[in-house]
């Protein structure tokens, strides 16, 4: 009977203890492996972020000086919206074509547009344009707007007809810069 009370007594005592401190301690040791791997999956996206930049730096230091000034007159670093409206004015003079208004428009939904670009690598600006002129003059203002160095999208054009042959045109059209 002495033994099978001790054989219970260290049965109950060995459950205990594994109730106690052995499975504690293991699920101790498998947060702290959960969280280790984390830790790797973090350092692996890191390493693999790292690699990409060098990647890109390489490809940027074998683009030609000359190329980047260009993109960079392309796409300014920062908006110029007197320059883009005394632009687009010259190019309408030089062509021919009378520009009545420039209207520089900031987006209905400023919050959602200012959020949504600030995820994309360039933003932008809406010019509102009216002019009048005849075709050969508004044809030659919007070759002169595609060879700028600038940047323009024309998103919008509305023309107004008349019999005389000079026509109203009114344009939207969207500058850029690097955010």
């Amino acid at each position: 009977m002495n033994s099978k009370f001790v054989s219970t007594v260290v049965l109950a005592l060995a459950i205990g203890l594994f109730f106690s401190y052995v499975q504690p301690t293991w699920n101790d040791i498998q947060s702290i492996r959960d969280v280790m791997k984390s830790d790797e999956d973090a350092v692996t996206a890191v390493n693999e972020f790292n690699n990409k930049k060098d990647e890109l730096k390489k490809v940027l230091d074998s683009i030609d000086p000359a190329n980047l000034a260009k993109i960079d007159a392309m796409l300014p670093s920062s908006v110029d919206t007197i320059k883009d409206v005394l632009m687009i004015d010259a190019l309408g003079k030089k062509a021919g074509l009378k520009i009545s208004n420039i209207d520089v428009q900031v987006s209905k939904d400023a919050a959602a547009d200012n959020r949504a670009q600030r995820t994309a690598a360039t933003e932008s600006i809406t010019l509102t344009v009216s002019a009048e002129g005849n075709y050969a003059a508004f044809n030659t203002f919007l070759s002169g707007l595609e060879r700028s160095q600038t940047l323009f999208d024309v998103r919008d054009l509305s023309v107004t007809g008349s019999n005389t042959g000079v026509y109203k045109y009114a344009l939207s059209i969207r500058s850029y810069w690097k955010h």
